[in-house]
């Protein structure tokens, strides 16, 4: 369920900022059914909420009065003033527009993605940790781009000096019979500002697209997308470089294995057909034993663990070795 809310989450952040950052108002169709199931997982989950044991560091409060008023007192505010539809309630009052404000808390819902590091660590064990790292960058790299683009685009929209912004600048092609991108769907203008977005984080820079020169707040947000952008992509290149060689720790240890002999055979200057015995014999152990510290890993693990752990290591070799099968069977742990 928290996998779920906090995908619900990120989609509902999105989209409103995508709202308000290009001037959405009203939407229709599929996407009101779309917001209308969010909102119902969202009210599901305050009743949740509202029954569940709450955590104190290590302490688990199952008291039901003490952990809903914890959660009455901390996230139940803005979880309701998010998820309750005042604007439409409120309609095309004058109210309404304050009512929007209100509706752009549920981007405080963010913070509670905080969880989600917890729920991908229970997955760990069946996906590989460097995928999951690597994921996260791009989930990372992904919604900043995001947030770039709609406030890029929502200032640029915001300005109407003589010499236009960069909306109305902005005309991909030659051809004068074509439409500029101020003339667009939202969706051509969002892929625009999502490129432009990209290209700067990376300090690529085309060129293309550029602030009016006269247009301060936008030139301002394009220096800052430039600082944050750099240093987040920093970020994600200095982490990368310790994620990919991990990505297959099994052979990388092997690699290593095989090069330490390597070099301990070329100290020794051992003849040819040593050096080959050694290496098939090294290879051969390999089949069987793991890379890993094997010894020194199950000798931290208590008996009760480590028991059932060897018996499954030699699953293979077991069933051919029918007098250490019966003195297990008798004796357990023996093995």
């Amino acid at each position: 369920w928290d996998l779920w809310v906090g995908i619900v989450i990120v989609y509902s952040v999105l989209t409103v900022t995508f709202r308000i950052g290009f001037r959405i108002d009203e939407i229709t169709g599929s996407w009101l059914a779309l917001d209308d199931s969010v909102d119902a997982i969202f009210y599901a989950d305050i009743l949740a909420s509202l029954n569940t044991a709450a955590m104190v560091g290590e302490m688990v409060i199952e008291h039901r009065w003490q952990s809903t008023s914890r959660y009455l007192k901390s996230w139940f505010v803005v979880d309701f003033l998010s998820t309750f539809p005042l604007d439409r309630i409120l309609g095309r009052s004058p109210a309404a527009r304050a009512a929007k404000v209100v509706r752009a808390l549920r981007l405080l819902r963010l913070a509670k993605i905080r969880g989600m590091n917890r729920i991908l660590e229970e997955y760990e064990e069946y996906l590989n940790p460097s995928v999951v790292r690597m994921l996260k960058l791009l989930m990372l790299m992904c919604i900043a781009a995001h947030f770039d683009a709609c406030i890029f685009y929502f200032a640029g929209s915001a300005y109407d000096g003589e010499d236009g912004n960069w909306i109305d600048n902005y005309c991909p092609s030659d051809d004068p019979q074509s439409d500029c991108l101020s003339e667009k769907d939202n969706y051509s203008k969002y892929v625009s500002s999502i490129y432009w977005a990209f290209v700067t984080m990376t300090t690529v820079g085309y060129g293309d697209i550029s602030p009016a020169v006269t247009d301060v707040a936008t030139v301002i947000i394009t220096i800052m997308s430039q600082v944050i952008g750099t240093t987040l992509l920093a970020y994600v290149l200095g982490t990368l470089i310790t994620v990919v060689p991990n990505l297959d720790p099994t052979e990388r240890n092997r690699l290593l294995a095989v090069n330490n002999l390597k070099d301990f055979i070329r100290d020794l200057n051992l003849e040819k057909h040593q050096r080959m015995s050694m290496m098939r014999h090294f290879n051969f152990y390999l089949e069987f034993k793991t890379v890993f510290p094997e010894d020194v890993i199950l000798g931290d693990i208590p008996p009760l663990l480590r028991n059932p752990l060897m018996i499954y290591l030699h699953r293979n070799n077991l069933p051919r070795l029918p007098l250490l099968c019966d003195l297990e069977a008798r004796f357990h742990g023996a093995l």
